[in-house]
Formats: structure tokens, C-alpha cells, sequence
């Protein structure tokens, strides 16, 4: 549901962008909305993706086929015309008697000033542009532009691509609804007074971790914009059902499509390539606004350095707004075109809130997953091999030979364990002479297993008292659960530097390392029980057997 519900309610706002605005009493909120979607290969993004754009890509289809003939018509003139002014020119500067220049002067200037501007079919989807593109595209369609893609090309042209700095300034306007005015040599300044931009991308996560322009993106509150969604993977869940309940399941599924398709054009109303009048105001009704301001509240202590949200408060700041946003495409898809005619009502506002809640935790786990570092993912790894295979003492040598990666990074890895308790250095002799010294050896905590599954159990109790970071229907979302223990925040640095989110290690703890010399600890039946539990979070992760 997760891959369909988010980026179904940013397809609805593509038929209220640059048409209507939400006055909630504080402030106006404009209609478009921006999704972020991350899957992993094989999860089936483009089909999705596809399904919730194919009613907007049909009407816009229709309307482009209607209207071929006027713009056909527009070219040939257009052409005739600058044929046309070439010869006046030409005629003025060439031409042997002064009376007949002069002539010609005149009509080219006249020519010149009353020449009409070319009409464009643009369609109003697109997948792949830089930014120059889209303010050209915006141009000619009035300030619209829709870009839903499945491959993630719009990151990396807006982070560098054909450019040495990002630049998404446009992009941004378009969210906020400012005008856009760029000059340009040559050639007039681009004008977009109403710029609307809706943004829908369902990528692999690989996409963002590893673009060069990432940090600088976060900081100007470009990934902030985004309404985050992590789906849990169905990868080998995807089981196909009996031919019966597949022939049943695939026509409540074209039931459902045809009426959200139908609802959705209808919705869409203004033809596409017509020049829309200012945009509407639609004001939130007296509960609507009381039921958004106590959100707004809840949300805005959650943010300060104690609160829970502080490593994303650059995206919970403008959670509020989203909810508003939220608000008014279910509107707009409840009443269609009459949409302006009527308030967003308290019960639309309460079932946005209801969906803000829910992306808390999403946002979360997607800002986890943007900023994982490669070093906190490998000492995951280790920790995962060592727990697998009940290892209590092993080398760097040996662990970079089971976990296939290079020496420095696994000692920096093993440093960053060490730092944090995990594991201990033993001391060894100095050896003077030749030959090569011994790989460094790690004594591990006896009590690891036990420690890791506490520090589970404390951040389940803090999950619990956040009902946001759960998922419906009960249960944590699966990026809380045992391997957030290596996943929990790091401490402020006390200096108001930016905190990594959720991919730090825990904290060094103040207790001291138990004595490694000591014998294990006996457990009974019910921590030996625990331990498999724990142990069994670890099982689907791949290649970290030990190697015979």
C-alpha cells in the first residue's frame, strides 16, 4: 500500500497545482506536493508508478490530440514570419535606393513587434530535465510541470550532473509557489509568475546515499520537501494466489483504478494549455484550522535538540505544511472541480494528520538510509558475523578475510566497535626484528548479545510512546527493531553542528568493559531463548558466514 497510497495523494495535487491555495489562518499553503518513495531492485517501482500516473497521462494525451491542429497552424506561421522579417532585413541593409530601405526598416520593425509567440505541445509529465529545462518548460505551460520518475535522473542532474554545482532554485519556487525570473544573454528573461511543480520518485536508496551533492541538498531544504516513504520489502512474499482469488483481486484493483482515474480528470478540469487565472483560495474551515494548529503544537516540541525528531527537524519543520497540502488534495479529490466552492473540512484535516503521523517514522528510516555512511553499515556487518558464528576473540586478518573488504576500512570499522564498547583490543607484545607484526586480535564482550538486545528493548519503549513510528496494524516499523541498536543517534556535539540521523552507533556507554579473562556467563533457558531471538534478526543477512 505503501508504494500506492503517497504517490497517489501527490497525483491528486497535480489537478489543484497553480489552481488553487489552502489558507489554513496563519498562512497560505500552496496545492503541489513532492514524494520520495525508496525500493530496492525488483520491487516493482515502475509498474507502480505508472498505474497512479496513467489517468493524468491520458487526459493530458487527449488534450495535446485536440489541440495538434491549432498548434500545427501556429508553427507554419511562425514560420512564414521569420522567413518573412529574414527578407525585410535583408532588403533593409541591401537594397540600392534610401526610400526602399527605409521601407523595408519599417515593416521589419512592425513584423517584429506584432510577431506572436510560437505555441509549444508540451506534454505536462516528464522524467528526466535540468533545471534550465524546466524553467523553459515551465514557460510554456503556464508554470505547470510534473516530474515522476522510477530511475532517479532528476538528482543526479540537479546535483552535477552537467554542472559542477547543484542547482535547484527553480525546483524549490515552484514547491513555494514564487515567481521565477531568469536572465538570460541574448535572448528575453524567462517570466513564470505562478510556478507549480509536482514531483513523484520512486528510486532504489542507492541513488541518494551516494550522490556527491547530497549534504548540500539536506541544507538548503530540498530533501525536506519530500514526503519520505520506506516500504517494507516484499521480496519473497510475493506469492501468487489461486487463479480464483487473482481473477477476484484483479477486478476490485480495476474497479478502484477506473474510479480514481475517472475522479482524477475530472478533477484535472482546466484545459492544459491555457493560461489560468490567479490561483484560488480554498480557506480551512474553523475545526479544520483547530485540528491543525493542536498537530502543529505536538510537532514543534518534538523538535528542539531533547526531541525525538531533532535529527530530521529540517523535514518535521515543514511536516505542518505538509498536513495542510495533505488536506487539500483529499478535498480536491472529494469535490473535484467544485472544490473552491467549499471549506476543507475538520474531517479531511484529520485524516491528513492521520497520514503526517504516519510518514514520521517513514521519514525517519528514509533519512536513514540517505545518510548511512558505509563505515557504520560494515561494523553492522561485523557485529552481525561475530554474533552468527559466537565468536569470542578473533584477528582484523580474519574478520577482513570472512567479510571481503579492504584492511584499512575493517580497522576503521574495528576502531568504531571498540569506541563504543563492543569489542576490546588486546595488548600484544612488541616484537623487534624482521618480518611482518601480527594481525591486531579483538577480544569481544562476553555479554554482547544481552547488551545489544537491551539497548533493542529501551528503543522499542521509546518507539512504544510514539504511536508516529509505528505502522498500521501493529508492530514497529522494521527499521526499529533489533538492528536499531547500531542505528541509534549520536549525541549533539554541544557546538550546533548538523547530527547525522539514525545511522550512528550508540554512545559510548559510562560502564566499564567486563573483564574478557572472565569465563562466559551461564545463561538459563530463558536468556538462552532471548539470545536465539536475537540471533535469528541476523540470520537474512548475506555472506556473513565464516568461511571454512
Amino acid at each position: 500500500m505503501n508504494y500506492v497510497a503517497v504517490p497517489a495523494i501527490v497525483a491528486i495535487s497535480i489537478a489543484a497545482a497553480g489552481r488553487f491555495t489552502y489558507d489554513v489562518g496563519t498562512h497560505v499553503e500552496q496545492a503541489v506536493l513532492w514524494c520520495l518513495v525508496l525500493g530496492e531492485t525488483g520491487e516493482r517501482k515502475s509498474p507502480v508508478l505508472q498505474a497512479v500516473m496513467r489517468p493524468i497521462e491520458e487526459w493530458d494525451k487527449s488534450e495535446i490530440e485536440k489541440l495538434a491542429p491549432a498548434f500545427r497552424a501556429s508553427a507554419a506561421r511562425s514560420c512564414i514570419e521569420k522567413d518573412r522579417l529574414k527578407a525585410l532585413q535583408s532588403q533593409a541593409t541591401s537594397a540600392k535606393h534610401p526610400e526602399d530601405r527605409e521601407r523595408a526598416r519599417k515593416e521589419a520593425e512592425a513584423l517584429a513587434a506584432n510577431q506572436g509567440e510560437t505555441l509549444h505541445l508540451v506534454p505536462l509529465i516528464l522524467q528526466d530535465l535540468t533545471t534550465e529545462a524546466a524553467i523553459q518548460h515551465m514557460g510554456r505551460n503556464h508554470g505547470r510541470l510534473v516530474v515522476a520518475s522510477a530511475e532517479g535522473g532528476l538528482f543526479l542532474n540537479i546535483s552535477g550532473r552537467y554542472s559542477d554545482a547543484p542547482n535547484v532554485d527553480a525546483f524549490c519556487q515552484g514547491y513555494s509557489g514564487e515567481s521565477i525570473i531568469t536572465n538570460r544573454v541574448g535572448r528575453p528573461p524567462d517570466v513564470v509568475p505562478h510556478p507549480a511543480v509536482v514531483i513523484a520518485q520512486i528510486i532504489q536508496p542507492a541513488v541518494l546515499r551516494e550522490l556527491k551533492a547530497k549534504q548540500h541538498l539536506r541544507q538548503i531544504g530540498f530533501l525536506a520537501r519530500f514526503l519520505c516513504v520506506v516500504p517494507t520489502s516484499r521480496l519473497g512474499r510475493r506469492l501468487l494466489p489461486d487463479p480464483e482469488v487473482q481473477d477476484a483481486r484483479r477486478e476490485r484493483l480495476q474497479n478502484a483504478a477506473t474510479e480514481y482515474g475517472s475522479v482524477l480528470k475530472e478533477a484535472l478540469g482546466q484545459k492544459p494549455f491555457e493560461a489560468p487565472p490567479p490561483p484560488t483560495t480554498i480557506l480551512c474551515s474553523s475545526e479544520a484550522r483547530a485540528v491543525w494548529r493542536r498537530f502543529s503544537d505536538a510537532v514543534e516540541v518534538r523538535l528542539p535538540k531533547t526531541g525525538d525528531l531533532y535529527d530530521v527537524r529540517d523535514w518535521a519543520a515543514k511536516l505542518p505544511g505538509h498536513v495542510v497540502r495533505i488536506a487539500g488534495a483529499l478535498h480536491v479529490y472529494e469535490l473535484g472541480s467544485a472544490a473552491f466552492m467549499y471549506e476543507i473540512s475538520g474531517e479531511n484535516m484529520r485524516r491528513a494528520v492521520t497520514i503526517g503521523e504516519y510518514l514520521i517514522g517513514h521519514a525517519l528510516a528514509a533519512f536513514a538510509l540517505i545518510e548511512s555512511e558505509q563505515l557504520t553499515l560494515l561494523a553492522e556487518r561485523i557485529v552481525a558475523w561475530i554474533l552468527r558464528n559466537r565468536i569470542e576473540r578473533f584477528s582484523t586478518k580474519r574478520c577482513q578475510q570472512n567479510l571481503r573488504v579492504k584492511s584499512e576500512v575493517i580497522t576503521a570499522a574495528l576502531e568504531k566497535l571498540a569506541d563504543h564498547n563492543f569489542i576490546r583490543k588486546v595488548e600484544q607484545e612488541q616484537r623487534d626484528g624482521p618480518g611482518r607484526k601480527p594481525s591486531a586480535e579483538w577480544m569481544v564482550r562476553p555479554d554482547l548479545a544481552v547488551r545489544l538486545e537491551r539497548i533493542g528493548e529501551e528503543s522499542a519503549s521509546l518507539n512504544s510512546r510514539n504511536p508516529a513510528l509505528h505502522q498500521p496494524g501493529g508492530g514497529t516499523r522494521p527499521e526499529t527493531a533489533s538492528l536499531n541498536s547500531l542505528n541509534a543517534p549520536a549525541l549533539s556535539a554541544g557546538d550546533g553542528s548538523r547530527r547525522r540521523p539514525s545511522r550512528e552507533l550508540p554512545a559510548p556507554q559510562s560502564e566499564p568493559l567486563p573483564d574478557v579473562e572472565e569465563p562466559r556467563v551461564e545463561l538459563d533457558a530463558e536468556e538462552q531463548q532471548r539470545l536465539r531471538r536475537l540471533e535469528s534478526a541476523f540470520d537474512d543477512v548475506e555472506g556473513l558466514e565464516e568461511s571454512p
